[in-house]
C-alpha cells in the first residue's frame, strides 16, 4: 500500500470516529422523589393507585462530540412507568401500557408530560400477599447524524449520580386461622422483598363472633418477631404462628387479622421504610379500608391421649364448663385411621357427667390408634349443636406408663382448667 492510499486511509478514519463522536448535551437526571397513593375501592380486587413524582432538573453533567444536537428540552420530555413482584424476585419488564395511565393533565400522555409536578393514576391487577416495586424512567432525546448522513434520535444517557427511588406497594395479606382448646394458628402470606424479609414482627388481633363483626378491635393481641424460632415457614412460602390463649370459648368462631410490623409499629401507619440501609416509600390499602382478616376460626375441643399404666389409655379435653353450657352429651369415638374413617363409638357421657367430666378411660391398644369427641348441646332455639374435636393419636409404642395427674393452674377467668402434666 502506498503511502498516499495509507494517509487517505487514516483520514478516512479519523473522520468518521470525528462524526460518531458526542457533542455537548445534557445527561437525564433520574426521578428520585416517586411516591404512591392508593385510592382503591374498599370492595375491588384490583388496586387504583396514584403515582406522583416532580418533573427532574437539567443535569449538569455533559457528554461531547461534534454531531449531537440537543433537543428542545434539556429536561425530561416524557416518561414511562415500570412495576415487578419483589415478593416474587421479578425483574422490571416492559412499561405499562401509556393507555392504562391517566395523567393529572386531562388528555396528555405520559410519554409528553412537561409538567413540573407530574401524576400518573393506573388500576392493575396485582398477586395478594405482595411488596411490588415501582419505578419511573424520564426521558429526552439526542439527534445523532450518523456517518451517511442520516439521523438517529436516541434518549439521553442517565446521569447516575443521584439515586433513583423505587416506591413500594404491599398488597392484601391474606390468613386463614384455626383454634383447638386454648390454641390458635394462624398462617397467612410472607410478603418478603428479594427473598429477604421486610417487616421486623407480626401482631394478629382476635375477638369471638366471626363474619358478624365488622371491625376487629386492637385488643386483645398476640405479637411474634419475623426472628422467632417459634414462626413456622410452610412450604408454600408462608409464615405460622400458634399461640395460647386461656379466655378462648370452645365452640365459638373467631374473627382474627394480621397487622406486619416495622419496628414495633404497625407498618400501614407509616409511608417510608428502610430495607438494607435503604429508604423507601411505601403504601398500601388503608387499615381502615381493607383488613387482612379471616371470620371462621372455630375453635374445636382440644384433645389427648395417654398411656394410664400398663392396661389403660386415658383420652381427655380442656374443661368446657366455662365455655360450653347445657352440656347434652359428649360421644367418644376411636379408629384405626387418622382421618377417622370407619370410626366406632367408645363411649358416652350424658347428664351432669358430660358437664363435670373431662377424661374416658379405655383399655390400651395394641396398634396405633385415633380418638376423637363429640359435644352436643342446643342452641338458643333448642336446635342441636355438634362440635367435633381434633383428632388425638395414641402409639403403644410410646411406653409411658406414668400415671395422669392433673395439674391446677392460675386461670384466666374464675373457672380452673386442667392441663396434660408433661
Amino acid at each position: 500500500m502506498t503511502l498516499k492510499r495509507i494517509t487517505a486511509a487514516l483520514t478516512a478514519f479519523i473522520l468518521i470516529i470525528s462524526i460518531a463522536a458526542d457533542t455537548p448535551a445534557n445527561y437525564q437526571y433520574p426521578v428520585n422523589d416517586l411516591s404512591i397513593t392508593d385510592y382503591s375501592s374498599k370492595t375491588s380486587a384490583s388496586y387504583t393507585l396514584n403515582l406522583k413524582w416532580l418533573r427532574p432538573l437539567a443535569s449538569t453533567k455533559m457528554e461531547g462530540g461534534a454531531n449531537v444536537t440537543q433537543s428542545d428540552t434539556e429536561r425530561a420530555a416524557g416518561y414511562e412507568v415500570y412495576f415487578r413482584n419483589a415478593t416474587k424476585s421479578q425483574a422490571f419488564a416492559a412499561p405499562i401500557n401509556d393507555s392504562l395511565l391517566k395523567t393529572n393533565n386531562s388528555g396528555a400522555s405520559i410519554k409528553t408530560d412537561t409538567d413540573e409536578s407530574i401524576g400518573a393514576q393506573c388500576t392493575l391487577n396485582l398477586d395478594g400477599g405482595s411488596i411490588y416495586a415501582f419505578r419511573v424512567q424520564p426521558y429526552h432525546n439526542h439527534t445523532v447524524k450518523n456517518a451517511d448522513n442520516t439521523y438517529t434520535i436516541r434518549r439521553a444517557t442517565m446521569d447516575a449520580s443521584l439515586s433513583e427511588s423505587v416506591a413500594l406497594y404491599l398488597t392484601d395479606i391474606s390468613l386463614t386461622a384455626s383454634a383447638s382448646g386454648h390454641n390458635m394458628t394462624v398462617t397467612w402470606d410472607n410478603p418478603t422483598m428479594d427473598g429477604k424479609e421486610i417487616f421486623t414482627s407480626y401482631r394478629f388481633y382476635y375477638t369471638a363472633g366471626g363474619a358478624s363483626v365488622a371491625s376487629i378491635p386492637m385488643t386483645p393481641y398476640a405479637e411474634v418477631a419475623a426472628g422467632s424460632p417459634d414462626l413456622i415457614r410452610t412450604r408454600d412460602g408462608k409464615l405460622q404462628y400458634t399461640f395460647y390463649d386461656g379466655t378462648l370459648q370452645v365452640g365459638k368462631l373467631y374473627a382474627v387479622k394480621v397487622e406486619p410490623l416495622f419496628n414495633g409499629k404497625p407498618a400501614r401507619t407509616q409511608q417510608t421504610i428502610s430495607i438494607a440501609n435503604k429508604t423507601y416509600s411505601l403504601s398500601y390499602r388503608g387499615m381502615n379500608e381493607r383488613e387482612y382478616r379471616a371470620n371462621d376460626a372455630y375453635v374445636n375441643p382440644s384433645l389427648n391421649v395417654r398411656a394410664e399404666g400398663q392396661d389403660y389409655a386415658r383420652v381427655y379435653w380442656d374443661s368446657l364448663q366455662s365455655s360450653i353450657q347445657d352440656i347434652e352429651s359428649i360421644w367418644i369415638y376411636s379408629s384405626g385411621a387418622q382421618d377417622m374413617s370407619n370410626m366406632q363409638l367408645i363411649g358416652v357421657l350424658t347428664g351432669d357427667s358430660a358437664y363435670d367430666t373431662n377424661i374416658w378411660l379405655t383399655d390400651r391398644p395394641a396398634i396405633v390408634t385415633y380418638y376423637q369427641i363429640c359435644i352436643n348441646y342446643p342452641d338458643i332455639y333448642n336446635r342441636p349443636i355438634w362440635v367435633w374435636s381434633e383428632i388425638a393419636c395414641f402409639d403403644p409404642a410410646y411406653n409411658d406408663f406414668s400415671p395422669y395427674k392433673p395439674i391446677v393452674i392460675t386461670p384466666v377467668t374464675d373457672n380452673a382448667m386442667w392441663r396434660r402434666f408433661i
